[in-house]
């Protein structure tokens, strides 16, 4: 689910953990409710800042273990989509990260969703960098736009 951003995976883990129990966990890491019982998680409603609290308490290990949120911070770098934030850092970055692909269609006209958010392990100074965007274009432009964003932050990233 998390390496192939297998959706597949997680309608199989949805209908294997009770409802209740993911609600409880969002609200206790984004301490508001993004989650519906009936429809799963409602991502078209959850913003950076909210990604961003699930990244922190992986990183300060405030949830789960230290060894637990290692281990997912680990599956989180071997997810296999390179074309965003990767791509706009040095080859061999390591880089824990989600992404996620939506394809709208209205009539003839196609919205394209991709978000791309995670922890940038800068040697200095990890960092956390979350692009989320809409838009009419086509999947290798936004992904193009989200590479210059990691680029630039990585570049001002490093030169501090």
């Amino acid at each position: 689910m998390i390496v192939n951003s297998d959706n597949n995976a997680l309608a199989l883990l949805s209908n294997i953990i009770k409802p209740s129990v993911l609600k409880s966990l969002y609200n206790d890491v984004v301490a508001m409710s993004i989650y519906d019982l009936q429809h799963s998680v409602t991502f078209s409603f959850i913003n950076t800042k909210q990604v961003s609290y699930f990244f922190r308490v992986l990183y300060n290990a405030t949830y789960l273990t230290n060894d637990l949120s290692e281990q997912a911070l680990t599956l989180l770098s071997e997810t296999d989509y390179k074309n965003g934030l990767v791509a706009g850092v040095p080859d061999g970055m390591i880089v824990a990260h989600k992404f996620g692909q939506v394809s709208l269609r209205r009539d003839v006209i196609i919205e394209e969703e991709l978000h791309d958010c995670g922890i940038i392990y800068h040697p200095r100074n990890p960092y956390f960098l979350c692009v989320m965007t809409k838009s009419f274009s086509t999947i290798p432009n936004i992904e193009n736009v989200i590479k210059r964003i990691s680029t630039a932050t990585y570049q001002y990233e490093n030169s501090r």
